[in-house]
């Protein structure tokens, strides 16, 4: 069984850290929560994470803005956007620059698995 790691969930929505949280509960992995932007900025200055989940649409900061703020401090730190409006990502290479997956809502278990399963096997 893989070694669990440490998870920044990043979303404003508890139902979907809620979702998050249990789809991989079964890995075991460490997952810290904030509901925006600035808590998160506070939690990833304070802590070491293998992964950070962000979704788009956060109060204050964006999910771009989050992911270039945390690029800013970790170059090569592994993100996951999760987001309701891929294609307003799409449209921008600079903003997937900052990322290193994107992932469209509503998404399945089996999708958020292997998602951070190729993100952890690829590394940064």
């Amino acid at each position: 069984m893989p070694t669990p790691k440490r998870i920044l969930l990043v979303d404003d929505e508890p139902s979907i850290r809620q979702a998050i949280s249990v789809s991989l509960g079964p890995a075991n992995h460490h997952l810290d929560f904030a509901k925006d932007a600035e808590t998160a900025l506070d939690l990833f200055g304070a802590n070491s994470y293998d992964l950070a989940i962000l979704d788009f649409n956060l109060p204050g900061l964006d999910g771009l803005d989050l992911a270039r703020a945390i690029r800013a401090c970790v170059p090569h730190q592994p993100i996951l956007l999760i987001t309701g409006n891929p294609e307003m990502i799409a449209r921008s290479s600079e903003a997937l620059s900052h990322v290193n997956s994107v992932l469209e809502k509503p998404f399945s278990t089996d999708a958020l698995r292997a998602a951070v399963a190729a993100l952890f096997q690829n590394g940064p």
